[in-house]
């Protein structure tokens, strides 16, 4: 994709497997498993690193245990981060609490830095969890499946369980999506108004889902990838702030007023329909995900990013300074079409992989067919 450099961070186990699959790949082993491996020694040192550094006595699949490895991996992993554009968190993660833990530590980290993240597969289940870890942040993408999607909404509360008598007898549930429509259509939310149900149209589901997270790309990946972007004034940059100041002091001598509501949210979105293989080969979606994080890290300036995600650290006088003269990230449609981008790529390269394959296309094949996929199938551009 014309990323420079590819770090790969896992656990000990996965390393040989990784380094052996190309040597473009650096690889870290630097993940460690709360899963009990005694039997071969290959945690031993860890557990023991461990415990005297909380001295702990539960066994190695123990919450605290877990904890305790984490820590390890954030410590070890942390000092990496500074020299990243993007981070891309999911793809292989798995669900051992240790590494689930270290990798949520390390998602606060790397938006406290400013790094663009991207967040696929396993990552996706702690976003559910865990929504504020990524809510307000622009310099984030989501990518969720169909399925993925849906457990996402169901944690910001977007899908309603509806269940009447029959459907409780058979122990089934019908959901529905459902958003303030008022807001949506980008007039002022009314808690009076009653909510709606989403329409079928994937890209509105897509910017409800972006709405509830305020900041963060969502790409929902399927026949077409349908992705949104919301900003809402609470994260929207700011110009400045003397006019409001000089409109105050003018105002000193005035009657009171209320405060005018805030401005309605800006919605941008975009579906790329262009390209894409009949069969679509598993690990495709891996390939989207790296693919798109290098657009974003093209896209979003990684100081730009730390003021513009609400996440902290990282920012800074100068960044103010160059917020207020205008950034690509403080443009919501940067990061959109760095999403845009990374899936025409790879909807490009698997029509060609498709092309000469056929039912036999694999995600390597898709890979191979990288090489020239801009050029044999030019995105021709996306309204927002």
């Amino acid at each position: 994709t014309g990323a420079d450099l590819a770090h790969v961070f896992c656990t000990r186990g996965a390393a040989p497997i990784i380094k052996a699959y190309s040597p473009d790949l650096i690889v870290h082993p630097l993940l460690r498993e709360s899963v009990d491996r005694n039997s071969s020694g290959e945690n031993d040192g860890e557990e023991k690193r461990a415990a005297a550094g909380t001295k702990a006595t539960t066994s190695s699949s123990s919450p605290s245990s877990s904890s305790a490895l984490a820590a390890l991996s954030v410590s070890d992993i942390e000092p990496w981060l500074p020299r990243f554009d993007s981070l891309v968190v999911g793809p292989g993660l798995g669900s051992d609490p240790a590494i689930e833990e270290a990798a949520l530590t390390l998602m606060t980290r790397a938006r406290e830095l400013g790094i663009a993240l991207l967040l696929d597969a396993d990552a996706l289940k702690l976003v559910s969890r865990d929504p504020g870890s990524v809510r307000g942040y622009r310099g984030a993408v989501v990518t969720p499946n169909a399925v993925e999607f849906e457990r996402m909404a169901r944690s910001l509360g977007l899908v309603e369980k509806e269940k009447d008598n029959e459907e409780k007898e058979k122990g089934s549930a019908s959901s529905s999506l459902r958003f303030d429509a008022a807001a949506f259509a980008g007039g002022p939310s009314s808690s009076s108004s009653s909510s709606s149900s989403l329409p079928d149209s994937p890209l509105d589901s897509v910017a409800a889902l972006a709405l509830a997270l305020d900041g963060p790309v969502v790409v929902r990946k399927g026949a077409g990838d349908c992705m949104a972007v919301a900003v809402s004034s609470s994260s929207r940059s700011d110009s400045g702030g003397g006019e409001e100041e000089e409109e105050q002091k003018g105002s000193k001598n005035q009657p009171s007023s209320p405060p005018p509501p805030p401005p309605p949210p800006l919605i941008f979105s975009a579906c790329c329909s262009h390209g894409g293989s009949p069969r679509r080969a598993g690990g495709q979606g891996d390939l989207t995900s790296g693919s798109v994080a290098a657009f974003l890290a093209w896209a979003c300036s990684r100081r730009l990013a730390a003021g513009g995600g609400g996440g902290g650290g990282g920012g800074g006088g100068n960044d103010e300074e160059e917020e207020k003269k205008g950034s690509k990230l403080h443009s919501p449609p940067a990061a959109l079409a760095a999403a845009f981008g990374g899936c025409s790529l790879v909807r490009g390269a698997a029509a060609a992989a498709f092309a000469r394959r056929r039912r036999a296309a694999l995600a390597s094949d898709v890979l191979d067919a990288i090489e020239g996929a801009e050029e044999a199938a030019p995105p021709r551009g996306f309204d927002v």
